[in-house]
């Protein structure tokens, strides 16, 4: 595909930022972090069928690295997340933000299903279980117009619009929150704050046909 250039004058590599979040669907404060390796749905029933059907996984049977359980843990004084796989390895990471670096799209599939497991739509009663189930539930459950989350762009300054390309993710950074969305997802984001993360750049962004889309969905979605 022939890319547009204004649209990839957008995209712009840099380094990487610390990652901030939110905890439910309002205003929680997160926590930066990095990864430490150990080892080296909507409005209809429709909307919530292509949810289910958008992220129906791989057979398990052809996974050998599996996401397989989670737990979160005391770590000094600070909670971290411990994220266990199918063969046996296990790495712990600071914040939701460390894993979005270093999970494929599949790892959050996998991940989201555990946590919907447990706990479905029933708000969690610990802070970090909170944080993990509302990133997951804001990227995968159908987008809800009315949650508090959407308004949050025009209410604190953006610090940063970037793109993970392992898992298909972008992540607009604010100054108390951060939000997760897949790439091939459009979210309830107002006009005005569509225009104003173009701006920006998106970050980290490669050229290619998933940014190019990416960004062309946020023109329209700006009415540029």
């Amino acid at each position: 595909m022939d890319a547009n250039p204004d649209s990839l004058a957008s995209i712009k590599n840099i380094g990487e930022l610390p990652v901030k979040r939110t905890g439910k669907r309002k205003k929680q404060k997160a926590r930066k972090g990095i990864s430490i390796d150990k080892n080296a749905k909507g409005d209809s029933e429709t909307d919530k069928e292509e949810s289910v059907e958008a992220i129906n996984p791989t057979p398990l049977a052809t996974k050998s690295n599996i996401v397989v359980n989670w737990k979160i843990f005391q770590q000094g004084q600070r909670s971290v997340y411990q994220i266990m796989r199918s063969n046996g390895a296990d790495t712990v990471y600071m914040s939701f933000g460390a894993m979005i670096k270093d999970f494929t799209r599949e790892d959050l599939i996998e991940l989201y299903r555990l946590v919907m497991q447990k706990y479905g739509t029933n708000r969690p009663e610990y802070a970090y279980d909170r944080v993990l189930w509302s990133d997951l539930r804001t990227m995968f459950d159908p987008p809800l117009n009315e949650d508090a989350i959407w308004s949050l762009p025009l209410q604190q300054k953006m610090i940063s619009w970037r793109y993970y390309d392992k898992c298909t993710v972008h992540c607009l950074t604010l100054e108390a929150s951060t939000i997760y969305m897949l790439a091939d997802r459009k979210y309830p984001l107002s006009k005005d704050a569509c225009q104003v993360m173009l701006k920006m750049k998106l970050l980290d962004g490669t050229m290619n046909e998933v940014c190019y889309k990416l960004l062309k969905m946020f023109e329209k979605q700006a009415g540029i």
